[in-house]
């Protein structure tokens, strides 16, 4: 019987001989423990609901992120941090066919005074976390182009086409000035639209920190300024609510193991040994049913011969 999990005892009386045997006996425990584990996760949730935050922001390159738009709950205890997170730089690595393949930020950490506290590369999947909170890469894009007309720099806007993006100069009411770059943002396009022309004429082409001749007007390409999607999270109560799912699935796994006990007793009655059998299981009552007869008929026999044996 101890082969399948049973503990035995034994026990003798006057005129009887006893034998009692037990089996999943940790199984009780099922439901308590997955109480537990449930009260774990209530407490987690809790925590982070009243002390935790989350939100989303989009920053440009050389600008920080701050924490003053973040989202909570109503009834919040927790407290933001006074730190930021300076994007020092971002880029874009396109596949062959330039699909965008991933994105990465390059982000300082910098508190009130000015000190660096620390500096990581984050990307998709791949965030920073300081101080209890989660820095995500989330988006990116090219948001503005600086350029300069005989040393005077304008920033422009620019807008997503496709794979490229746009910025529009207005020269007059009927002169446009076009300017398109690609996700790399290393070159320029430079275009001019009027009302008359049925499309575009292309002006040239300048690289990063290059001058085109337009007229008497000297365009240098000064830069092209990213911005990148950054989401954030602060979830204190998450380890407690690992736990708690470690526990509740001991627990779970508890509940498959039935609680299983045994009862056999021998006693002499007129002269004569009559056999008593006995055994009660919470759950899988049909395959007790099976072990018992197995057990009757050759665990049962070898333990009672032993018994009689000591007497």
């Amino acid at each position: 019987m101890t082969r399948l999990g049973y503990k035995v005892q034994f026990g003798q009386g006057e005129h009887e001989k006893a034998l009692k045997a037990e089996s999943g006996r940790y199984g009780r425990l099922a439901a308590t423990i997955t109480h537990i584990g449930l009260l774990s996760m209530l407490a987690g949730i809790t925590i982070t609901n009243w002390t935790g935050f989350n939100g989303f922001t989009p920053v440009l390159v050389g600008e920080s992120l701050s924490f003053k738009d973040a989202k909570h709950a109503s009834l919040w205890v927790g407290k933001l941090p006074e730190w930021r997170a300076e994007v020092e730089e971002s880029r874009r690595e396109n596949y062959p066919s330039g699909e965008a393949k991933q994105w990465y930020s390059k982000l300082k950490v910098v508190d009130a005074s000015g000190k660096v506290l620390k500096t990581g590369e984050i990307s998709v999947n791949n965030p920073l976390s300081f101080d209890g909170v989660d820095i995500y890469q989330s988006s990116w894009g090219l948001d503005q182009i600086e350029v300069s007309f005989n040393g005077q720099k304008r920033r422009l806007s620019l807008n997503a086409m496709g794979q490229k993006f746009a910025a529009f100069l207005p020269l007059d009411q009927d002169t446009v000035l076009i300017m398109s770059t690609g996700s790399e943002g290393n070159e320029l396009r430079v275009f001019a639209k009027r009302k008359e022309w049925e499309a575009p004429k292309m002006l040239g082409t300048v690289g990063l920190g290059k001058a085109l001749k337009l007229g008497g007007v000297d365009m240098v390409f000064e830069k092209a300024l990213a911005v990148t999607g950054l989401q954030y999270k602060c979830d204190p109560g998450l380890p407690i609510t690992y736990v708690a799912f470690m526990i509740i699935m001991v627990g779970v796994f508890l509940a498959a193991v039935p609680h299983r006990h045994l009862w056999c007793i021998i006693k002499n009655e007129e002269g004569k040994n009559n056999l008593y059998i006995g055994g009660t299981s919470r759950k899988a009552k049909v395959g007790f049913e099976r072990s018992l007869d197995k057990i009757v008929d050759v665990d049962l026999q070898n333990e009672l011969s032993e018994l009689s044996k000591e007497s």
